[in-house]
């Protein structure tokens, strides 16, 4: 499969439309193939360890369950939909599909929910804070898309937030191998003409609050020996009130904590590298030898859903985050790049670089722990 934007460039998609307005593209993925088949999806509903929902329509009421799912037979062959999360940390395939779009870095990436639809299956009209990519497998979709902002939200069921109705700016039926994009706050609803699969790629839209309580959980982890409030030669002022002078300091001393580059640089690479959902590991017991004989043969790959990632200003000294853990490696800086940056990686590749022995041994390590394999 290979990407295709038709006329737009991926300069003009991020200029043009990301996080402002949606657009359908037509044909967006050349000779499009299923990364899995809606009997598959079924096999990881049935997995109590993996999220799926089942949403349902009839009689102008709407219902939702949470899985695990053994079986479909009381929903009928129309009016439902099957949605599971993050089917990219079980299937590789999917996390190839999600890779298309790696002109968005991998830090905003959130994962790919997947859902197969029944002739008539919705899960209604709803709003979505992140930006996502729906890219349409076997089947026709019909997506309607409003303003932004221009739609309440009401409790539809107690699993189920819809929006209201709303006015379409974007209404087209979605076939195999078509990208609906979507930014976040715009009301939307898909609903299927047939037995349908739809692949969402979906980027998270991370709020200051969520940054914060998660910076604090950092200090609180990682700075053992915090700077205190100093408030010398101060002015006497009223028991009860903080006063202008008081506010001023404080907030400094806030701003403070979060202007320590060395510190928020840390946090945020360990916070955007963490996987929120279980990884499919599969550790291995090779010792380094063995290991370094498969390595000549054939070619790593990183497990799907790994988050590796590095920041440009810190990179330089070797460091690099995985997994929510800080590593750091005496090698060259385009190597820990490629080993953040690459789906897949060869002996050859690593031989280019000075001190490449370091990341061999970090490499074998990290095959032990499942994040690579052969």
């Amino acid at each position: 499969m290979k990407l295709n934007l038709s006329l737009l460039t991926v300069e003009q998609f991020l200029n043009d439309y990301w996080q402002q307005k949606p657009v359908i593209i037509k044909g967006g993925i050349i000779d499009f193939i299923n990364p899995l088949e809606a009997d598959e999806l079924a096999g990881l509903a049935a997995e109590a360890n993996i999220e799926s929902r089942l949403i349902t329509h009839r009689n102008n009421q709407w219902h939702a369950e949470s899985g695990p799912f053994a079986n479909y037979d009381q929903y009928g062959d129309k009016d439902w939909t099957l949605v599971v999360q993050s089917v990219n940390h079980w299937v590789p395939a999917v996390q190839e599909l999600a890779r298309l779009f790696d002109f968005i870095p991998q830090w905003r990436f959130d994962d790919v929910m997947v859902s197969f639809a029944a002739p008539g299956g919705s899960v209604g009209p709803h709003i979505d804070n992140y930006d996502v990519f729906i890219c349409q497998g076997t089947g026709r979709r019909h997506w309607k898309v409003g303003s932004k902002n221009g739609s309440k939200t009401v409790l539809a069921h107690q699993k189920l937030l819809h929006a209201e109705a709303f006015k379409p700016i974007l209404d087209e039926i979605a076939t195999a191998g078509d990208i609906l994009y979507i930014p976040p706050g715009f009301p939307h609803e898909g609903i299927s003409l047939d037995q349908s699969l739809s692949f969402s790629v979906g980027y998270k839209s991370t709020n200051a609050t969520e940054l914060l309580s998660g910076f604090a959980d950092y200090l609180i982890d990682f700075d053992h020996s915090p700077a205190l409030l100093s408030d010398k030669r101060r002015e006497k002022s009223r028991y009860g009130q903080i006063d202008h002078a008081d506010y001023e300091r404080l907030k400094q001393f806030l701003q403070q904590a979060v202007n320590d580059d060395n510190k928020l640089e840390d946090f945020i690479g360990l916070y955007h590298s963490q996987s929120f959902s279980e990884l499919d590991l599969a550790q291995q017991d090779d010792t380094f030898a063995q290991w370094l004989e498969k390595f000549d043969r054939t070619a790593l790959k990183k497990l799907y859903a790994l988050k590796s990632l590095y920041l440009e200003r810190t990179v330089n000294q070797g460091i690099f985050y995985c997994n929510g853990e800080r590593q750091q490696l005496k090698v060259s800086p385009e190597l820990i790049r490629m080993l953040c940056d690459n789906a897949e990686i060869s002996l050859n590749d690593i031989r280019k670089y000075y001190n490449h022995e370091a990341a061999l041994q970090w490499l074998w390590q990290s095959s032990r722990r499942g994040y690579w394999y052969f």
